[in-house]
C-alpha cells in the first residue's frame, strides 16, 4: 500500500482520456488508496479500470455508465451506487 492517495477526479479523467493516450488494455491500480468520490455516471469510458488490492474509502457511483469494464480484485471499498 502506498501512503500517496490516487484522487478518483484523476481516474475519471483517464477513462474518459482526458488525460492523453491511455493503453488499451486499461487503467490497473495495485495497492492504491483512492480518494475522493469516484463520479463515474454518464461516463463513457474508451479503457477499463482494475482495482487490485487498493482501498476506496468514497463511494464509487457508475449511472448511466456505458462500455465501463469495472474490476475490483480484494479491494476495501466503501458504498457503491
Amino acid at each position: 500500500m502506498t501512503d500517496a492517495p490516487v484522487r478518483a477526479v484523476v481516474l475519471r479523467e483517464l477513462l474518459l482520456g482526458l488525460r492523453g493516450p491511455v493503453d488499451p488494455r486499461g487503467v490497473r491500480l495495485g495497492g492504491a488508496r483512492i480518494a475522493g468520490t469516484l463520479d463515474l455516471d454518464h461516463v463513457e469510458a474508451v479503457v477499463g479500470l482494475a482495482l487490485v488490492d487498493c482501498v476506496v474509502v468514497n463511494p464509487i457511483s457508475a449511472r448511466r455508465a456505458a462500455r465501463l469494464r469495472f474490476v475490483d480484485s480484494g479491494a476495501a471499498a466503501g458504498p457503491t451506487t
